[in-house]
């Protein structure tokens, strides 16, 4: 008896032995290099976004980013730059601007790994651009998981997120000319994570490193990102 006891030992301090390094293995994969390895900065005349590589469940890469980048790209073409400063064409493969989220050809063959679900009050983080400047990292909490929100944008006090607007298409709610305002509905996921211009579209991620949204519009003290959902759905049949 003793020795099946001392034989159950073994074996479970091999099994907790392997789990640590597994879990280690893990937590250096997904580090902060790790992730700005798959985050690319998308670049056109006069504005530049952010996005992520990432696979698909029919093992497809492709950059993934806002919607509202649109703007940067010129006959469905722009140049992602990677952390390295390697600087490739990508092209438009798919977008839906109701969840304002959008498809590019990829980089290269790295790609983060999209999280199944998220949960509020989680710690999360950002690694974005700003615009024309290199990547760099916030921290904060998911205060909503899912909150619906209408912004009214004066083209004379908010020209950037004017132009924005106007390009949500279906998302935009009202447009008057006379009065120069456009209001827009978004559904996002609020955090405190602060981003500034040029983070749309980069990712936002659980401590695990995990993609759990992407970065979608900012007040100036909190952040928008889309829903996890709707990056699921938006995915699906890709």
């Amino acid at each position: 008896m003793k020795y099946l006891i001392g034989y159950f030992l073994c074996v479970c301090i091999v099994l907790s032995y392997l789990s640590f390094t597994v879990s280690v293995a893990t937590a250096e994969k997904r580090s902060d290099d790790y992730i700005r390895d798959r985050v690319v900065q998308l670049v056109g005349n006069k504005y530049s976004c952010t996005g992520v590589q990432i696979k698909t469940n029919k093992n497809k890469i492709y950059i993934l980013t806002a919607a509202h980048c649109r703007v940067i790209l010129s006959n469905d073409t722009t140049q992602a730059i990677d952390e390295q400063g390697n600087l490739t064409d990508v092209k438009l493969v798919d977008l839906n601007v109701s969840v304002d989220l959008m498809l590019l050809t990829p980089m290269n063959k790295k790609a983060l790994i999209i999280a199944k679900t998220t949960k509020k009050h989680e710690k999360i983080h950002t690694i974005t651009h700003g615009e024309r400047y290199p990547s760099y990292r916030t921290d904060g909490e998911l205060l909503e998981e899912r909150s619906t929100i209408i912004i009214h944008v004066k083209q004379s006090e908010e020209p950037e997120q004017y132009r924005k607007c106007l390009t949500a298409q279906n998302m935009v709610l009202e447009y008057n000319p006379f009065v120069d305002i456009c209001s827009m509905e978004l559904t996002s996921m609020v955090s405190t994570a602060h981003v500034v211009p040029g983070s749309s579209g980069g990712p936002a991620l659980n401590e695990a490193g995990d993609l759990i949204g992407i970065v979608s519009n900012t007040d100036g003290v909190f952040s928008g990102l889309v829903p996890i959902l709707d990056i699921q759905e938006f995915l699906k049949d890709k």
